[in-house]
């Protein structure tokens, strides 16, 4: 896929495993009306700072899902104003 204008397209995270090995559900997360995911394009006109693999923390509200039908991906293309932050493993 590629991205156009500002938006990018980020694959969703739909569940988060812990160090432990305990898997938690999109709905346990402690920053409501959030998700998660990786960047797998981004747009020519997408002014923030953000690249291809970057961890983000975006709206739940927002954006347009896709479903692969084969492989079972789930993408959101998303408009860069609906970002909230990058994860960094610094």
């Amino acid at each position: 896929m590629k991205a156009i204008k500002n938006k990018v397209i980020v694959e969703v995270q739909d569940t988060k495993k812990t160090e432990s090995g305990i898997i938690l559900p999109d709905n346990a997360r402690t920053i409501k009306n959030t998700r998660e995911g990786v960047v797998v394009a981004v747009g020519d006109k997408v002014e923030i700072d953000v690249q291809i693999g970057d961890q983000v923390i975006m709206t739940n509200n927002y954006g347009y899902d896709i479903r692969d039908k084969e492989t079972g991906q789930h993408f959101i293309v998303i408009e860069e104003e609906f970002l909230l932050a990058v994860i960094k493993d610094e």
